[in-house]
Protein backbone atom coordinates (compact mmCIF):
# COMPACT_ATOMS: atom_id res chain seq x y z
CA UNK A 1 0.00 0.00 0.00
CA UNK A 2 1.02 3.81 -0.52
CA UNK A 3 -0.49 6.24 -1.77
CA UNK A 4 0.41 10.32 -2.85
CA UNK A 5 -1.92 12.87 -2.48
CA UNK A 6 -1.43 16.62 -4.06
CA UNK A 7 -3.27 19.96 -3.60
CA UNK A 8 -2.78 23.35 -5.24
CA UNK A 9 -4.35 26.05 -3.35
CA UNK A 10 -4.46 29.40 -5.51
CA UNK A 11 -6.96 31.43 -3.33
CA UNK A 12 -7.96 32.21 0.50
CA UNK A 13 -9.69 28.73 1.85
CA UNK A 14 -11.03 30.11 5.24
CA UNK A 15 -14.08 28.44 4.86
CA UNK A 16 -12.10 25.31 5.65
CA UNK A 17 -11.68 27.06 9.08
CA UNK A 18 -14.73 25.31 11.00
CA UNK A 19 -13.02 21.90 10.28
CA UNK A 20 -10.34 22.73 12.44
CA UNK A 21 -10.33 22.66 16.33
CA UNK A 22 -8.88 24.84 18.84
CA UNK A 23 -6.04 23.59 19.35
CA UNK A 24 -5.54 23.74 15.43
CA UNK A 25 -6.79 27.26 14.72
CA UNK A 26 -4.69 28.57 17.69
CA UNK A 27 -1.31 26.71 15.79
CA UNK A 28 -2.04 29.06 12.56
CA UNK A 29 -2.51 32.26 12.00
CA UNK A 30 -6.21 32.46 10.40
CA UNK A 31 -6.31 36.43 9.98
CA UNK A 32 -3.39 36.15 7.84
CA UNK A 33 -4.77 36.03 4.57
CA UNK A 34 -1.54 34.25 2.12
CA UNK A 35 -0.89 31.08 0.39
CA UNK A 36 1.39 29.97 3.27
CA UNK A 37 -1.63 29.86 5.80
CA UNK A 38 -4.08 28.65 3.19
CA UNK A 39 -1.40 25.43 2.41
CA UNK A 40 -0.75 24.78 6.29
CA UNK A 41 -4.95 24.84 6.33
CA UNK A 42 -5.18 22.70 3.49
CA UNK A 43 -2.59 20.13 4.87
CA UNK A 44 -3.99 20.06 8.04
CA UNK A 45 -7.55 18.79 6.78
CA UNK A 46 -6.16 16.27 3.90
CA UNK A 47 -4.60 14.34 6.38
CA UNK A 48 -8.28 14.36 8.51
CA UNK A 49 -9.69 13.59 5.47
CA UNK A 50 -7.81 10.50 4.66
CA UNK A 51 -7.15 9.38 8.45
CA UNK A 52 -10.98 8.95 8.47
CA UNK A 53 -11.54 7.66 5.35
CA UNK A 54 -9.13 5.28 5.25
CA UNK A 55 -9.22 4.01 8.61
CA UNK A 56 -13.24 4.08 8.87
CA UNK A 57 -12.39 6.00 12.49
CA UNK A 58 -13.38 9.11 13.50
CA UNK A 59 -10.53 11.82 13.94
CA UNK A 60 -10.95 12.32 17.30
CA UNK A 61 -10.84 8.88 18.12
CA UNK A 62 -7.31 8.46 16.42
CA UNK A 63 -4.12 8.55 19.31
CA UNK A 64 -1.17 10.67 17.81
CA UNK A 65 2.33 10.01 19.82
CA UNK A 66 5.94 11.58 18.83
CA UNK A 67 9.23 9.55 18.07
CA UNK A 68 12.43 10.28 19.84
CA UNK A 69 13.09 12.75 16.69
CA UNK A 70 9.89 14.20 16.78
CA UNK A 71 8.25 12.14 14.27
CA UNK A 72 4.63 12.33 14.64
CA UNK A 73 2.63 8.37 14.10
CA UNK A 74 -0.32 6.79 14.65
CA UNK A 75 -0.88 4.79 17.91
CA UNK A 76 -2.54 0.91 17.37
CA UNK A 77 -2.41 1.49 13.82
CA UNK A 78 -0.47 0.24 10.57
CA UNK A 79 -0.42 3.17 8.82
CA UNK A 80 2.42 5.17 8.59
CA UNK A 81 2.08 9.12 6.72
CA UNK A 82 4.07 11.64 6.11
CA UNK A 83 2.65 15.25 4.81
CA UNK A 84 4.32 18.65 3.80
CA UNK A 85 3.55 21.86 2.10
CA UNK A 86 4.62 25.02 0.78
CA UNK A 87 3.50 28.15 -0.65
CA UNK A 88 0.16 27.30 -2.98
CA UNK A 89 0.61 22.94 -2.36
CA UNK A 90 -0.07 20.18 -0.03
CA UNK A 91 1.30 16.60 -0.61
CA UNK A 92 0.20 14.11 1.76
CA UNK A 93 1.84 10.44 1.93
CA UNK A 94 0.15 7.75 3.26
CA UNK A 95 1.43 3.96 3.50
CA UNK A 96 1.69 0.39 5.90
CA UNK A 97 5.62 0.85 5.89
CA UNK A 98 7.40 4.43 6.95
CA UNK A 99 7.45 6.89 4.27
CA UNK A 100 8.89 10.25 3.89
CA UNK A 101 7.48 13.42 1.35
CA UNK A 102 8.96 16.39 0.87
CA UNK A 103 7.32 19.43 -1.48
CA UNK A 104 9.00 22.73 -2.49
CA UNK A 105 7.80 25.49 -4.86
CA UNK A 106 10.13 26.39 -7.75
CA UNK A 107 11.49 29.68 -6.60
CA UNK A 108 14.41 31.83 -6.02
CA UNK A 109 16.66 30.43 -3.23
CA UNK A 110 20.08 31.01 -2.34
CA UNK A 111 22.21 28.31 -4.27
CA UNK A 112 25.20 28.37 -1.57
CA UNK A 113 23.44 26.44 0.44
CA UNK A 114 24.19 23.20 -1.67
CA UNK A 115 28.00 24.55 -1.52
CA UNK A 116 27.69 25.04 2.44
CA UNK A 117 25.37 21.84 3.43
CA UNK A 118 25.18 19.18 0.79
CA UNK A 119 27.07 16.44 -0.16
CA UNK A 120 30.02 17.36 -2.77
CA UNK A 121 28.78 14.97 -5.74
CA UNK A 122 25.42 16.89 -4.91
CA UNK A 123 26.91 19.84 -5.50
CA UNK A 124 29.12 19.04 -8.11
CA UNK A 125 25.74 17.76 -10.27
CA UNK A 126 23.75 20.92 -9.20
CA UNK A 127 26.57 23.22 -10.76
CA UNK A 128 27.24 21.10 -13.64
CA UNK A 129 25.68 22.97 -15.73
CA UNK A 130 24.38 27.14 -16.02
CA UNK A 131 20.69 25.91 -16.81
CA UNK A 132 18.17 24.58 -14.68
CA UNK A 133 20.28 24.92 -11.43
CA UNK A 134 17.57 25.80 -9.30
CA UNK A 135 15.58 22.81 -10.23
CA UNK A 136 18.40 20.46 -9.98
CA UNK A 137 18.85 22.01 -5.91
CA UNK A 138 15.25 21.29 -5.14
CA UNK A 139 15.15 17.83 -6.69
CA UNK A 140 18.51 17.06 -4.63
CA UNK A 141 16.62 19.23 -1.21
CA UNK A 142 13.51 17.11 -1.70
CA UNK A 143 14.47 14.02 -2.09
CA UNK A 144 17.39 14.56 1.00
CA UNK A 145 13.86 15.82 3.46
CA UNK A 146 12.06 13.08 1.98
CA UNK A 147 15.03 10.44 2.88
CA UNK A 148 15.63 11.47 6.34
CA UNK A 149 11.63 12.26 6.94
CA UNK A 150 11.06 8.44 5.86
CA UNK A 151 13.71 7.50 8.70
CA UNK A 152 11.96 9.24 11.33
CA UNK A 153 15.06 11.72 12.07
CA UNK A 154 14.68 14.69 10.40
CA UNK A 155 17.16 17.06 10.38
CA UNK A 156 19.15 15.55 13.14
CA UNK A 157 21.53 14.04 10.72
CA UNK A 158 23.58 16.42 8.68
CA UNK A 159 22.32 16.88 4.86
CA UNK A 160 26.28 16.42 3.89
CA UNK A 161 26.86 13.13 5.54
CA UNK A 162 25.05 11.09 2.53
CA UNK A 163 24.38 11.19 -1.21
CA UNK A 164 20.64 11.31 -2.88
CA UNK A 165 22.43 9.79 -5.70
CA UNK A 166 23.71 6.55 -4.31
CA UNK A 167 20.85 5.76 -1.78
CA UNK A 168 19.62 2.14 -1.23
CA UNK A 169 16.18 3.24 -0.50
CA UNK A 170 14.22 3.89 -3.55
CA UNK A 171 12.91 7.53 -3.84
CA UNK A 172 10.67 9.09 -6.63
CA UNK A 173 10.41 12.41 -7.69
CA UNK A 174 7.88 14.39 -9.57
CA UNK A 175 7.54 17.59 -11.21
CA UNK A 176 4.07 19.03 -11.50
CA UNK A 177 3.91 22.79 -13.24
CA UNK A 178 5.90 25.12 -10.42
CA UNK A 179 6.28 22.68 -7.95
CA UNK A 180 8.88 19.70 -7.23
CA UNK A 181 8.25 16.64 -4.57
CA UNK A 182 9.65 13.76 -3.25
CA UNK A 183 8.18 10.41 -1.86
CA UNK A 184 10.65 8.14 -0.64
CA UNK A 185 8.98 4.31 0.77
CA UNK A 186 11.42 1.11 1.71
CA UNK A 187 9.91 -0.34 -1.63
CA UNK A 188 9.92 1.04 -5.07
CA UNK A 189 7.01 3.47 -5.74
CA UNK A 190 4.69 4.12 -8.44
CA UNK A 191 5.03 7.93 -9.93
CA UNK A 192 1.08 7.98 -10.07
CA UNK A 193 -0.66 10.31 -7.60
CA UNK A 194 -3.95 11.73 -6.77
CA UNK A 195 -4.39 15.35 -7.46
CA UNK A 196 -7.33 16.74 -5.54
CA UNK A 197 -8.97 20.04 -6.28
CA UNK A 198 -10.07 22.35 -3.57
CA UNK A 199 -13.59 21.86 -3.95
CA UNK A 200 -13.20 17.69 -3.71
CA UNK A 201 -11.55 18.75 -0.46
CA UNK A 202 -14.41 20.53 0.83
CA UNK A 203 -16.55 17.70 0.06
CA UNK A 204 -14.40 15.24 1.58
CA UNK A 205 -14.38 17.48 4.91
CA UNK A 206 -18.21 17.59 4.66
CA UNK A 207 -18.14 14.17 4.43
CA UNK A 208 -16.02 12.98 7.54
CA UNK A 209 -15.24 15.94 9.70
CA UNK A 210 -16.95 16.86 12.58
CA UNK A 211 -17.39 20.92 12.49
CA UNK A 212 -16.21 23.26 15.35
CA UNK A 213 -18.39 26.56 16.31
CA UNK A 214 -15.96 29.35 15.72
CA UNK A 215 -14.05 30.49 18.94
Amino acid sequence: MGECYFIEINEDIKKFGKFLCKTERDSINLKRNSLQVSSKIAAIILKKCIFCRELKIPYEDLVFSKSVYGKPFLKNQNFHYNISHTIGAAVLAVSNTPIGIDIEKVRDVNLKIAKRFFHDIEEEKIFAHPENQLRRFLYVWTRKEAYLKYQGIGLHRALSSFNIYNLETPVTTIEHGEFIFSICKGTEISNKWINLSLNELFELANCYLKSYAQA
